[in-house]
């Protein structure tokens, strides 16, 4: 698969200079943070920390126990092949941000606020002749240090928009750069089959250990984490972890790990010696390059643990490569074979995205939720990412070659070398052809023959055009994401939140994690979403900071007046506060979310449970995250309230942590609940619906210290609520906590 070449050349090198080199000088500073140069290209698909599951433990007093097979190729009238749009968002344009002006003895907003603005020093607006010189000039500039110094890394290209001098800030703020647990929680399992991205929270095997399938020490053995070897903790269950090291993902006992503080030197030593190496060789090494993984005894496709909770810390989220039939309708299959059974059927007027393996005989695609290979000549694709992929291939070529002659320094001379590599008539043009004749909505989608869960396709990357980040989530998972990243550099017309980005590359990257394509530039950016009043903002809206000129910066509203931003040079990427004298514009980018219905089957929902608030406990979990949020308030009955509605636990069927959900009764009377927790739906006799096979639906939380004094009644008894005596019918998702 794609990058399996480049892994395997990182680790001929870290091998190469281990052996041959003896370190004797203090080890260069590590970056602020671990995604890899993989995850950077992309920007990945979300990523967010925390996970989605606290101690509901089950409940006192309690009733429950537990808590035709059709042809490859229609031969019918072709269509693709005409020229039209792309479909693709160019992101590669300008950027609306730099530093602001060294002039006079005024200042405005914006200066005094410390944030870069698109300026030139004079105040003036530049032509476009002028930006181009300015970026001609600054390539210049970098190609004489680099040739200079060939240590010299070379900078992100400047964008055509907004190029203006650097300059020192004129003034100090306020900006805090506060800890990145303390913004949002983090998004939790729905009913999808896509992944998300969350935050990379490290962990080393202490000793030997087993990969299990199962939580429990019988369980078979998918894999092995050899002593020291780096997983990364996805999920806290108790006396285990589901972690993530390699391809392997499944259960490990909590006590054989090292985590926590007691991990940080370790990846501190890790984090240096992918600096040092990243120095020595001119490419992008991380603590994953460094360190060793798990080994696989199963293959992903066998292990049932395998997509037990749908987060990852890798990419899942890759830009739209479109695809169209070449000739008709045509079969999407399980494997990358012609005898390989059908998944699904895509027809004469639909559309595929390319997912992967482009250059091979049989391409990775993805059409609605039909996932799997398709030969490449039955397709017609862009050309862009194929040509693409033929400069890695020159570029591994060589650097492979470099590293037979033993001369690991000079690994990646990338964009000379490879140009030399690559024949002249197959070097990408500036701008691809579009194969679209028409908007990407207005094709078909594929027809699912198998359902994805039966797929073996269906994880054969983690990729794809869509994350998998349940829509109620969605607001804290971009600013869970973005937190992650503060303490990197601002890097005037970057786009790398690790290595440094202006305030709307930052954005442009954030949101594109999402499957949001914006633009590189704060006004144009302005112009992206739906407007709406400054005051009106929610977190995860844009703001945009503007004078007489126009618009020259933009944030991330995190909720309390506060910001994620790319701030300036002086003060990178940090956590502020919004400069309301400065903010003239802001935008919802995040689509709301819709009621949705859920209708239930008769005969169920007439039993009721509840659990104390106080026994979610975990605090990575997002049950946890949202009590502290919301608060742990009782009325006076003790029940769970926020917003005036009762907090409960229920399965993930009708929501997310946070989620306003009404249940409907028979005679049509409503319980306004808010969703707290999750039953665990691997209890014997949990269905889709609730436990007790869906006769109890819902579990309220309520508050332990009073009701667990003595034997409390069970709510819709005689003695509490009798009106809540009645089958559930029906329940609505209205919406969350969190929009």
């Amino acid at each position: 698969m794609k990058h399996k070449r480049l892994n395997r050349l990182k680790k001929s090198i870290i091998i190469t200079l281990v052996a041959g080199v003896v370190i004797s000088q203090t080890l260069p500073v590590a970056r602020a943070s671990e995604l890899s140069a993989e995850e950077e290209t992309a920007i990945v698909p979300g990523g967010v920390g925390g996970q989605n599951t606290g101690d509901n433990t089950g409940s006192e007093g309690s009733s429950q126990s537990g808590s035709s097979d059709p042809t490859e190729v229609d031969d019918t009238t072709q269509t693709g092949g005409t020229t039209g749009s792309e479909g693709v968002t160019d992101t590669s344009g300008s950027q609306g941000s730099s530093d602001a002006p060294e002039a006079g003895d005024t200042t405005s907003d914006a200066e005094a606020s410390g944030v870069d603005k698109d300026a030139k020093a004079d105040g003036s607006t530049q032509t476009d002749a002028e930006k181009q010189a300015a970026g001609d000039n600054a390539e210049a500039t970098q190609a004489e240090q680099t040739a200079a110094d060939p240590a010299v890394e070379a900078t992100v290209p400047l964008t055509d928009d907004d190029s203006v001098k650097e300059t020192e800030d004129l003034h100090e703020d306020d900006t805090e750069v506060i800890p990145e647990g303390e913004l949002v929680p983090a998004p939790v399992i729905n009913n999808s089959f896509r992944f998300w991205t969350v935050a990379k929270d490290y962990a080393y095997a202490s000793e030997d250990i087993p990969v299990l399938e199962e939580k429990k020490e019988s369980a078979r053995e998918i894999g092995e984490l050899k002593k020291d070897a780096l997983c990364y903790l996805i999920k806290d269950e108790g006396d285990w972890y589901y972690i993530e090291s390699g391809e392997v993902r499944g259960f490990v006992e909590t006590d054989k790990l090292i985590t926590g503080e007691d991990a940080e030197p370790i990846t501190k030593e890790h984090e240096e010696m992918a600096a040092y190496v990243s120095e020595r060789t001119g490419m992008e090494f991380d603590v994953e390059d460094v360190a060793s993984k798990a080994f696989d005894y199963v293959s992903k496709k066998e292990n049932n643990a395998f997509a037990y909770e749908r987060a990852t810390v890798y990419q899942t989220v890759v830009e739209r490569d479109p695809a169209l039939p070449a000739k008709g309708k045509l079969n999407i299959r399980e494997k990358a074979r012609e005898d390989s059974r059908i998944v699904g059927v895509l027809p004469a007027d639909g559309i595929v995205y390319v997912i992967a393996d482009k250059d091979d005989d049989w391409v990775y695609v993805e059409s609605g939720d039909v996932r799997g290979f398709v030969k490449s000549d039955l397709l017609i694709m862009s050309e862009d990412k194929k040509d693409a992929s033929l400069e890695e291939s020159a570029a591994g070529d060589l650097a492979e070659a470099t590293i037979a002659n033993g001369i690991v320094a000079a690994v990646i001379q990338e964009e000379e070398a490879v140009k030399a590599e690559v024949p002249a008539d197959q070097m990408p043009e500036e701008e691809s052809e579009g194969i679209l004749t028409k908007d990407e909505a207005d094709y078909a989608t594929a027809t699912t023959k198998v359902d994805p869960k039966d797929n073996k396709a269906l994880y054969y990357t983690l990729t794809s055009i869509r994350s998998g980040v349940p829509d109620g989530m969605l607001r804290n998972s971009i600013l869970q994401y973005a937190s992650q990243f503060i303490g990197n550099p601002y890097v005037w017309g970057g786009t790398s939140l690790t290595n440094g980005a202006d305030c709307s590359g930052f954005v442009l990257s954030i949101f594109a994690q999402y499957g949001y394509s914006l633009p590189h530039s704060s006004a144009e950016q302005a112009t992206c979403g739906t407007p709406i009043d400054v005051e009106d903002a929610l977190p995860g809206d844009l703001i945009f900071y503007g004078d007489d000129n126009g618009i020259y910066h933009v944030v991330i509203y995190a909720g309390d007046g506060k910001t994620i931003e790319a701030k300036s040079t002086k003060y990178g990427i940090v956590a502020s506060k919004v400069s309301y004298s400065s903010a003239v514009a802001a935008v919802r980018i995040i689509e709301e979310k819709e009621a949705v219905r859920y209708d239930i089957p008769s005969g169920l929902g007439s039993v009721h449970t509840y659990m104390g608030w106080q026994k979610v406990t975990d605090r990575r979990s997002q049950q946890w995250a949202f009590k502290k949020a919301a608060g742990m308030t009782f009325d006076p009955e003790g029940f769970g309230v926020v917003d005036n509605r009762y907090v409960i636990a229920c399965t993930s069927t009708f929501g997310n942590i946070g989620d306003y959900v009404d249940f409907y009764q028979e005679d049509g009377s409503v319980i306004p609940c808010i969703i707290g927790d999750f039953k665990n739906q691997s209890d014997a006799g949990c269905n889709k619906y609730g436990h007790m096979n869906g006769d109890c639906i819902i579990e309220f939380v309520v508050d332990q210290k009073s009701w667990y004094q003595g034997s409390h009644a069970n709510p819709g008894t005689a003695s509490c609520h009798p009106e809540w005596d009645q089958e559930i019918t029906k329940a609505e998702n209205v919406g969350s906590y969190y929009d």
